[in-house]
């Protein structure tokens, strides 16, 4: 069921998406003071970067504080509605990677790991 989940939106979306609609479900700093996200795009499923730069290490998705990105975050809060732009973080045969810790979570929580290039409040 993953598998055929993974491949059915890699195929359907590809691994870019770009001016996708959602709310913001968490938005903060690490403690290296780069910025998180996580933006829900339907009803329990989530794009999102990692948290922390341990769990970050080899996928680059924490969003640098010297960005124009980062700078534009700092004006939008948490359950505000945003169109953003990015790339999926691809993970072996599969275009899209989760950041659930295990498969069956994958399937009834995703929360797809995403590099953002923009994320900008909707009108």
């Amino acid at each position: 069921m993953l598998l055929q989940r993974n491949n059915d939106l890699c195929s359907t979306v590809g691994s870019k998406f770009e001016n996708w609609t959602g709310v913001i479900t968490t938005i903060g700093a690490n403690g290296d003071g780069n910025a998180y996200i996580e933006i829900e795009i339907a009803d329990g499923v989530r794009v999102k970067t990692w948290n922390n730069s341990f769990s970050d290490f080899g996928d680059d998705t924490l969003i640098d504080s010297s960005s124009d990105l980062f700078q534009t975050l700092l004006s939008i809060d948490e359950d505000s509605p945003v169109v953003f732009s990015g790339e999926f973080i691809g993970d072996g045969d599969s275009c899209v990677k989760n950041s659930n810790l295990t498969e069956t979570f994958s399937v009834i929580d995703p929360q797809f790991l995403a590099r953002f290039t923009a994320v900008s409040p909707r009108e």
